[in-house]
Order: structure tokens, then C-alpha cells, then sequence
């Protein structure tokens, strides 16, 4: 991939799961890193990883904020941009439900007729189920192993390809879509799913 190398990346929900996994890959790639989360502890591991991937120390600045408070995002921002002295790209780690999902995927689309002449493209990756448990401690959900196998073996044959993602399958995604080489895809909503979207309902 390329034209990522000394890019300033802001990742929220970087504590764990696929924002923890994305912090990765862009340190992989020779970014430098904006890390948010809401506990020091498990930011603090996903910054050793980033270190662990090759990413240096002082280019890694972390936060712990909560996003649903828009003073601390503005915050956020306002830091990342006076500790690198600018900001390239944003991630931010969702975990929306229901109506929310629809409501995130016109505001993709509203930004990007917004923010495109400033040169600024905006996307959104849409995952289908991921194997990760972060996911689930999220929510709130924290299932048995057992329960948690059950699971994921029923949910399996929903996807043609009869298997569920995880979260450095979605990061590598994010970090294309970061690069140049997807220097022209704005304004889209990308499932990244396993085909599921195919699939009738009747066929689940």
C-alpha cells in the first residue's frame, strides 16, 4: 500500500477489537498514531503492539475520552493536531444498532458530498459478524465460551462463505481504503461481510 508512511492516524475505539487491530496495521504501514479508548489499560496494550509492529514510541500519542461527549472529541483532535502538527486520517470504531446503522450510512454519504472538494473522502466499512469476544464485551454481552461457539456455528451458514470475519480481516481494509491506492472510492458504504447482503432471508 502506498502513500501511508509518516501519516498522522487518529483511531478511536482503540482499547480493543478492530479499532485495536487497526492501531496495528497502520503502525505496520509506518504511521504515526492517535490512540483513543476508555481504559488506560487495554490502550496501553494495544500501544505496545502498535511499538511491536515497528511503530516508535514518540509516535504515539494516547487519549482516554468518551466519544459520545462532544467537547472530549473536539479535544481529541485539537491534541493529535498539536502534538503531530496535523491530522491525516481519521477511523473511528462504531459499534451502532438498529436504526443507527442507517442513520451512519447517509451520514457517509452526506460528508462525502460535503468534504469531497476539500480533497477530504470519507467511508464507511460495514463488518458482518466478527469472531473477535471484544466485540461482545462491548455490548455489554459477555457470553460462555460454550454459548459463544454455539454461535458462531449458527451464524456461519448465514454467509456464502459459510464463515464469519475477525478483526484483522476488517483492518486490512481500512488501511487500504487509508492509502492511495483507494485514492478515487468516496462517499461508499462497503460491506465487508462475506456476502451476506446476497443472501434472502428465506435462505438463512
Amino acid at each position: 500500500m502506498t502513500g501511508l508512511q509518516n501519516k498522522v492516524v487518529l483511531v478511536t475505539g482503540a482499547s480493543s477489537g478492530i479499532g485495536a487491530a487497526v492501531a496495528v496495521d497502520f503502525a505496520k504501514l509506518g504511521c504515526k498514531l492517535s490512540i483513543v479508548g476508555r481504559i488506560a489499560e487495554n490502550l496501553e496494550k494495544t500501544a505496545v503492539n502498535c511499538i511491536a509492529a515497528g511503530c516508535l514510541k514518540e509516535n504515539i500519542f494516547q487519549s482516554i475520552a468518551e466519544l459520545t461527549n462532544e467537547e472530549e472529541c473536539e479535544k481529541i483532535v485539537e491534541d493529535t493536531c498539536k502534538y503531530f502538527g496535523k491530522l491525516d486520517v481519521l477511523y473511528n470504531t462504531l459499534f451502532p444498532a438498529s436504526v443507527a446503522k442507517a442513520a451512519l450510512d447517509q451520514l457517509t454519504r452526506a460528508l462525502s458530498l460535503e468534504s469531497g472538494p476539500k480533497g477530504v473522502r470519507v467511508v464507511s466499512v460495514n463488518p458482518g459478524s466478527v469472531e473477535d469476544t471484544a466485540i461482545w464485551e462491548r455490548s455489554g454481552i459477555c457470553p460462555t465460551e460454550e454459548k459463544l461457539q454455539a454461535h458462531h456455528a449458527k451464524s456461519r451458514p448465514m454467509y456464502p462463505l459459510q464463515r464469519l470475519t475477525n478483526s484483522a480481516e476488517v483492518a486490512g481494509v481500512v488501511t487500504w481504503l487509508a492509502s492511495d491506492d483507494a485514492s478515487f472510492i468516496h462517499g461508499v458504504i462497503l460491506p465487508v461481510d462475506g456476502g451476506i447482503t446476497c443472501m434472502s432471508q428465506y435462505m438463512m
